[in-house]
């Protein structure tokens, strides 16, 4: 196949994608999405070189925008802007959207200021002196440098956006590339956060040793590196990239490459040359992660029977088009990548395999052994939920998340319901009384009353407030009465602090973070979300350090929510050691 590149411009990929908006005259037989369907399959010809597809081939997310305009709110979205290039230029960071590495609030990137870790006093105290000084070198190819010892390292991408930020280089090697630097990507040992201006380390242990030397120096080969520095090519890219290929070289080193990418903006930095060709890929999950390979579809021009709608697969098998990312596991057989892979068929997931054939579980969980203690495993705490084991309707992940919204968390923003059309969101209950209305708690709320729920706020606050007995205020910060605040807790820790909810819908008492003190404890919902650093209704003070939970205040503060929920409370009288629900139950067909 020819792999050549076709970059547009905007002005000419406005011509490419759009539909004039004033008519003119065309043949009765040909309707205008027919001519730019028409217009997609010559571009596609000419960058591919071919007049049919012999096999599918991923073809980028921009084909499918160009016909698709409504899903455009996808560029938006986390799963498009994860990566991004780094600029050659004076611009910040990311450019698009102002985020500088700025944590003393000068208004000058640390890179320019020449951020010199050894020199202050910050999470990498105990690597000085070999502590990461940030330089910003201009006129350079690649101006954003960290040097960590005797070594220094170009920055060639960056993961993330406004929440943390972490930075993506390749190791210079005695074997490597032309260029002197490693096949494989690796994520550098600190993370930023745009939102806290702060640092913190991110798996400090595998740069530097216990002495707080780095384990990566000059003169090493690229198999000695491999196993030291986080690789971003056997830890990530299965995950973050769509359509990817990884294959380890003859220097045992790994090389991922991904599908060209022939239709885009040249301006757009979420696209990077991945395979060291000169020439562009995708760094992202674009429409094909599940909708799989496109370019049967437009040149049939197009034939909608060449191209996979999740909602025709069976329920499970559209949720696993979710797991194949959002579950923490090793690749099968022999645990080499991080993300779903099969390395005896060297291939990366497929839709419509069962998840499980392609990973082991590898869950970071509280002692409860259900409930996530790490991040990305959302999957495996919907499989523990009660919305995937009730038998009598599987939730779908697309129920409650719009895959493509470009919105944090991607909430469904419209549900029809009993043939009632309702506006939903998190924040005001509406998504889940949306289903939750007319059952259990909620049994006396109509859906056409969530349809109105600004009409009918009286009544849906005096039900709910029964149901959390709790004021009734979900938009407010503290989100008192809000579904998630009880029910999807922030449990999973990143970098600085819980960030992602828990998926197992499991209101989670003060009694675990009890029951498991010998194990470090665990957090509660109502620690976890309040009663912590929020809210000093028991008159202890806040949490000192709110990521311990075997501490003199934890035991207190959970002593007195233990009063209202727990083994004889007087709101919710529960006791979880005859629940059944300590240890997550092992699934039919899953590794563990």
């Amino acid at each position: 196949m020819d792999r050549k590149r076709l970059v547009l411009a905007s002005s000419i990929l406005a011509i490419v994608v759009s539909v004039p908006a004033i008519a003119r005259p065309r043949p009765v037989t040909k309707a205008p999405r027919a001519e730019q369907a028409e217009r997609l399959k010559q571009t596609l010809i000419s960058a591919y070189g071919m007049e049919a597809a012999t096999e599918p081939t991923y073809i980028g997310s921009e084909f499918c925008l160009a016909c698709h305009t409504s899903y455009a709110t996808w560029r938006d979205g986390l799963h498009a802007t994860m990566h991004a290039d780094l600029p050659d230029d004076a611009g910040s960071m990311n450019p698009a959207n102002g985020i500088i590495f700025d944590a003393n609030g000068n208004g000058v990137d640390d890179f320019k200021d020449g951020l010199d870790f050894n020199a202050i006093s910050s999470p990498f105290d105990a690597y000085k002196p070999n502590a990461p000084i940030l330089k910003y070198v201009a006129g350079e190819a690649y101006p954003y440098r960290v040097t960590i010892g005797t070594v220094t390292y170009k920055m060639l991408m960056k993961e993330g956006g406004f929440f943390q930020q972490r930075l993506i280089t390749r190791i210079p090697v005695t074997d490597g590339a032309a260029d002197g630097l490693s096949r494989s990507y690796y994520m550098l040992p600190f993370a930023y956060s745009p939102k806290l201006k702060k640092y913190a380390t991110y798996n400090p242990d595998k740069w530097w040793d216990s002495t707080g030397a780095p384990k990566v120096v000059a003169g090493m080969t690229a198999a000695q590196v491999i196993g030291i520095g986080r690789s971003w090519t056997k830890a990530c890219v299965g995950c973050h990239v769509t359509g990817y290929s990884v294959q380890k070289t003859a220097n045992g080193d790994w090389a991922a490459d991904a599908p060209p990418a022939a239709l885009y903006n040249s301006g757009d930095r979420h696209y990077v040359d991945l395979d060291l060709d000169g020439n562009r890929e995708f760094a992202g999950v674009g429409c094909e992660s599940c909708h799989g390979p496109g370019s049967q579809h437009v040149l049939g021009g197009p034939n909608p029977s060449k191209i996979l709608n999740p909602k025709n697969l069976p329920r499970e098998q559209q949720v696993w088009l979710c797991a194949q990312c959002h579950t923490r596991g090793k690749s099968v057989p022999a645990g080499e990548h991080d993300y779903a892979y099969n390395e005896s068929a060297n291939h990366g997931y497929r839709i419509g395999d069962n998840v499980w054939d392609y990973y082991h579980d590898e869950a970071g969980l509280w002692p409860d052994g259900k409930t996530p203690s790490k991040g990305e495993q959302q999957y495996q705490a919907h499989e523990d939920s009660k919305h995937f084991t009730n038998g009598f309707h599987l939730v779908l992940c697309s129920e409650c998340h719009d895959p493509h919204s470009g919105a944090r968390g991607m909430p469904v923003t419209s549900v029809l319901s009993e043939g009632v059309q309702i506006s939903t969101s998190f924040a005001d209950n509406t998504l889940c009384l949306s289903c939750h209305a007319t059952h259990g708690p909620f049994e006396s709320l109509t859906k056409s009353e969530i349809a109105d729920v600004a009409t009918n706020r009286d009544k849906i606050s005096r039900v709910v407030s029964a149901h959390t007995n709790h004021p009734y205020a979900p938009e407010r910060m503290l989100g008192m009465s809000r579904c998630t605040t009880c029910h999807m807790p922030r449990t999973a820790k990143r970098d600085w602090e819980y960030d992602e909810t828990s998926h197992t819908m499991e209101a989670i008492s003060p009694q675990k973070t009890m029951l498991y003190q010998d194990k470090g404890g665990m957090p509660s919902s109502c620690a976890g979300s309040c009663h912590s650093i929020k809210a000093n209704v028991y008159e202890l003070g806040t949490d000192p350090t709110f990521k311990k939970w075997d501490e003199a205040w934890d035991k207190s503060n959970a002593s007195m929510l233990l009063k209202y929920f727990g083994p004889g409370g007087i709101w919710w009288d529960s006791d979880v050691t005859k629940s059944g629900n300590t240890t997550a139950a092992a699934k039919e067909g899953r590794e563990d």
